[in-house]
């Protein structure tokens, strides 16, 4: 999933981009802490992709109730946590745009397309208000 979030941060410039979210789905694994140096060790370019963690009982709330995306309870034998592979849009007013397979060429396709209708109609819109990006994962 990481991969294929990077893959957005080069196909659109800084300026015109998606800011990104990460919501760690481990969080006694994942503090902030961890999170830093990762992103650091990966050259996350932080300035455009926020990498979060929290309660486990809000992380669910938020994936599965706002989201609606699963996510299993516990890790399997390879040390992977079940999760959604979907990217979700949402607005800078907070409502949900679409939903991509994030694994899926096609679903990055529909997303850059769903992020250039998004672009264009913010630029009737304050400075301050931007698209985002969110991903669980």
């Amino acid at each position: 999933m990481i991969e294929r979030m990077e893959s957005i941060t080069k196909r659109w410039p800084d300026s015109f981009g998606p800011h990104l979210l990460s919501i760690s789905i481990d969080p006694k694994w994942d503090t902030p802490e961890r999170l830093n140096t990762w992103a650091k060790e990966k050259d996350i370019p932080l300035e455009r992709w926020t990498l979060a963690t929290g309660e486990e009982k809000n992380i669910r709330d938020l994936c599965e109730g706002t989201f609606r995306l699963a996510m299993g309870r516990g890790m399997d034998e390879g040390g992977d946590i079940l999760h959604s592979p979907r990217f979700v849009l949402v607005d800078w007013d907070g409502n949900i745009r679409g939903m991509f397979d994030g694994l899926d060429d096609a679903g990055h396709e529909a997303l850059d397309e769903a992020l250039r209708i998004l672009i264009s109609h913010s630029q009737h819109l304050p400075e301050s208000r931007s698209p985002q990006l969110s991903s669980h994962g």
